[in-house]
């Protein structure tokens, strides 16, 4: 298929200027997903937007059959490791909801007047105040196949749960660990307690920095409204574990 070409009339939308210094640090999949949300949020003047990974992928068919846009040519996979790569990165945010469409938005602008912290953002629109992210060091011996990484940047506990759109309910948890495992638990749809088994696993991925490959996994199982979600976490996890986009090749679970 080939480009028609730019049509004469002026047919433009605000593109953030900031990124003039930044595109070099995007890979091609990274650009054409920071792209596709900040069309959907500044090129339609929000600060923020619910976009599915099938918006992202295959694009928005209106209501009469015309085509707003036709995605970005990326699959399910490409597309998650994508926002996870550009949430550390600092260029977004991500808010995952319970069985509700993830929010993204473009992270904001930290300016710091006299001891106060102002946010905003580089289209103009103002927004709450983020919660930092700090650094510390893996001091787990455990080794499962994904094990690499010295040092990784973890958000604290307040943040996981806003990501998950919930507040915190849960009582005698001793570590973050155990309470963001709770609460993914109880995203998929399960009320009862968690399994020792899920338990081992959020505890290891988020021991060796693969909390990011537990957000995926959460969305897609949140979504898929499964008979047995525990199950299809598990095997969705590890195929992103393992790299394998699976999104055509889902078990019936």
């Amino acid at each position: 298929m080939k480009f028609p070409g730019f049509p004469k009339e002026k047919q433009t939308w605000d593109f953030p200027t900031i990124l003039n210094g930044y595109v070099h640090l995007l890979g091609g999949a990274q650009f054409k997903v920071l792209w596709y949300i900040l069309r959907h949020t500044y090129g339609w003047q929000k600060s923020q937007d619910a976009i599915s990974l099938s918006q992202f992928t295959k694009g928005i068919k209106k209501k009469n059959g015309e085509w707003l846009d036709k995605g970005i040519g990326l699959s399910r996979k490409e597309v998650w490791s994508s926002l996870g790569e550009l949430e550390e990165m600092g260029f977004i945010e991500v808010i995952l909801r319970t069985g509700k469409t993830s929010i993204f938005r473009p992270r904001l602008v930290q300016k710091i007047h006299q001891g106060s912290v102002e946010n905003t953002s580089v289209a103009g629109v103002e927004n709450t105040p983020t919660i930092p992210t700090i650094t510390i060091p893996n001091k787990t011996n455990i080794q499962p196949e994904a094990v690499g990484v010295k040092e990784k940047k973890i958000v604290d506990k307040s943040e996981l749960l806003r990501k998950l759109g919930m507040e915190s309910q849960t009582r005698g948890a001793t570590y973050d660990w155990q309470d963001y495992a709770v609460r993914l638990w109880k995203g998929i749809g399960l009320n009862h307690s968690p399994s020792k088994s899920f338990f081992k696993l959020v505890k290891e991925a988020c021991f060796v920095g693969k909390r990011g490959l537990l957000d995926a996994t959460y969305a897609y199982v949140s979504d898929a409204r499964a008979n047995n979600p525990e199950k299809l976490f598990y095997w969705k996890f590890y195929q992103f574990l393992k790299g394998k986009d699976v999104s055509k090749n889902q078990p019936v679970l």
